[in-house]
């Protein structure tokens, strides 16, 4: 009995905290421009009825509800009762028949009978039903003719009441972002209680705003086609026109539009960019075929290379003339030269200095040898440009840099007894090594590179090794001896050599 009255306790607990509890209902559009949101909110008491809404902008259609990609409801309007905390996205999709019109001048002449709109026109009723946009016969409507062609739009409507009817026929979506002074032209006639506002938009989710209103109180009726032109505000790449009918109630209202076009000074974005990032930049609309020349000043350090358009070399001169048609990107490139830095072997140590350079810039790469080594030289292109660890240099090229470092001797002799002795250094053609008392097992010889040269396996006090066949420079003797290992730096000379050889035939003519 006690468990039960427990059970009943905590039951009655859990409803009281829930009772208490408070959630945030969240909601979003899926894509953002695609449409609006309303409802939700935060801190909503649990249990509560919460309504949410989802209204597609133009050019798109609602599809449902997720939640964490999961299908909520089709419903544009649904109501549900708040347990959780919830975040609800309205997902739409784009339903609009074309892209936005960007090539211009543009007309609609509204010569599709049998059609009820244009392509991508369509109709938005505000108020009232009946009183729609259509396409008619030029035989129809008052006056019973079309400014041009057979046909006309129309929006008619006979009714003695006294309701206020009112229909918008909206244009395509326009992109006048490359559109110098854009002008709305169109015919129009206006009869019986019945009169015209155009308005404009030029965003998805923008508001409609007023260009002009024909009311029937201020100019009466316009029984006969009337040109109107008006300059379009604020373009943009996403522009549309409202043709918005007014049905004032009381009689017979005739409405008709004919040959609506948009015209201006038709331009073509030119973009200039750099390669490398930042040199330069910028973009511009021109009119379309005109011929222009854009120019490059390379910045100080920089060669210029060539211009580009699509990866395609357009000209190899830093001023480019061309005729501009459509939109064009051009790319100009300058050079960098690029130092590579390379540790030979890796585990000898370390390299700090590497990059990219403006040519005619100075450098300074230095070289950090790691425990149990001991740096050589740079070398570039098989050469050695210094035996220094820190090297600075103009940029002129790219370029690859070794660090040659190589193993320090683990026991190098320097004893009066057991030292060992090379000679001579600089040398010509062969070295002689003394070493003493001290028993040698083996003699090798290295180029800076860290390559094995010669060898040499003779063990006796004095060896002498022929050198004849190496390349000038500076090489490595490793004498391996009982006790260590010793290191001597050595030199090559050819002119060592040729004097040694020139000592050598004075002597055999001597001795003759």
């Amino acid at each position: 009995m006690k468990k039960k009255i427990l059970l009943l306790v905590t039951a009655i607990v859990l409803s009281m905290a829930s009772a208490f509890a408070q959630y945030n209902i969240t909601v979003s559009a899926n894509p953002i421009v695609a449409g609006t949101v309303s409802g939700g909110g935060y801190n909503i008491p649990f249990g509560t009825s919460v309504v949410i809404c989802a209204y597609p902008n133009l050019c798109y259609k609602f599809t449902h509800w997720s939640e964490d990609g999961i299908l909520v409801s089709y419903e544009n309007c649904f109501v549900f009762s708040v347990t959780q905390s919830h975040h609800l996205v309205a997902n739409f999709v784009f339903d609009c028949d074309c892209d936005p019109i960007s090539s211009f001048p543009w007309t609609e002449g509204f010569e599709n009978i049998g059609v009820s709109l244009p392509l991508c026109w369509k109709q938005e009723i505000v108020s009232g039903a009946g009183w729609n946009w259509a396409i008619v016969p030029d035989s129809v409507g008052s006056p019973a003719t079309a400014h041009s062609g057979i046909s006309k739009a129309q929006i008619f409507l006979n009714f003695l009441g006294l309701p206020v009817y009112t229909t918008r026929l909206i244009t395509p979506v326009f992109d006048l972002s490359t559109l110098n002074d854009p002008i709305l032209t169109f015919w129009h006639t206006q009869t019986g209680p019945a009169q015209l506002i155009v308005n404009y938009k030029n965003s998805p989710s923008g508001e409609w705003t007023l260009l002009k209103s024909f009311f029937i109180w201020d100019i009466g009726n316009i029984p006969d086609w009337q040109e109107d032109i008006i300059l379009l505000p604020e373009k943009s790449d996403y522009y549309q026109i409202a043709f918005e009918g007014i049905f004032l109630g009381g009689g017979i209202a005739d409405l008709q539009l004919d040959d609506i076009s948009i015209n201006g000074e038709q331009t073509c974005r030119v973009t200039v960019l750099s390669n490398p990032l930042g040199l330069e930049g910028g973009s511009n609309n021109i009119p379309c075929g005109t011929e222009i020349t854009v120019c490059i000043a390379p910045h100080e350090g920089y060669d210029f290379v060539n211009w580009t358009e699509d990866n395609i070399e357009v000209s190899i001169d830093e001023c480019y003339t061309f005729t501009v048609i459509g939109a064009h990107t051009l790319v100009a490139n300058f050079v960098l030269n690029d130092i590579f830095l390379i540790a030979n072997p890796q585990e000898g140590g370390s390299v700090l200095g590497g990059g990219s350079f403006r040519p005619g810039t100075s450098a300074t790469v230095s070289a950090n040898s790691n425990n149990g080594y001991t740096f050589v030289g740079w070398n570039k292109n098989g050469i050695v440009s210094s035996t220094d660890p820190t090297y600075t240099f103009i940029v002129t090229e790219d370029l690859e840099l070794v660090a040659n470092f190589e193993k320090s001797p683990l026991n190098v002799i320097e004893s009066t007894e057991t030292s060992i002795k090379i000679y001579p250094n600089p040398t010509g053609s062969e070295l002689k090594i003394v070493s003493g008392k001290l028993k040698v097992d083996n003699i090798e010889i290295y180029d800076v590179f860290g390559k094995k040269v010669g060898v040499s396996r003779a063990i006796v006090p004095e060896t002498t090794i022929d050198v004849s066949h190496l390349s000038a420079g500076i090489y490595f003797v490793k004498i391996n001896t009982e006790a260590g290992e010793v290191i001597k730096k050595v030199l090559k000379d050819l002119r060592q050599s040729l004097f040694n050889s020139l000592r050598s035939t004075q002597c055999r003519e001597t001795c003759s």
